[in-house]
């Protein structure tokens, strides 16, 4: 993930939430995570795509080229 931050930079805000917290806790019921890992990206603050499981830098990749078109 950190090559993919790289290449995002100034672009995509990354953010990593422990979900061993009790915020992480909170988070993963107001968004409905039920496991990880769990990617939700947001635009002008509503959800517009979610990830679930690991993906591949490729795979990130085409997904957050498409969001940024958007």
């Amino acid at each position: 993930m950190n090559e993919v931050e790289k290449q995002y930079k100034g672009q995509i805000k990354f953010i990593r939430v422990d979900m061993a917290t009790q915020e992480g806790k909170d988070l993963a019921g107001q968004y409905y995570v039920f496991g990880t890992p769990v990617m939700i990206m947001f635009q002008g603050g509503k959800e517009v795509g979610r990830l679930m499981s690991y993906q591949s830098p490729e795979s990130l990749t085409v997904a957050f080229d498409a969001l940024l078109e958007k």
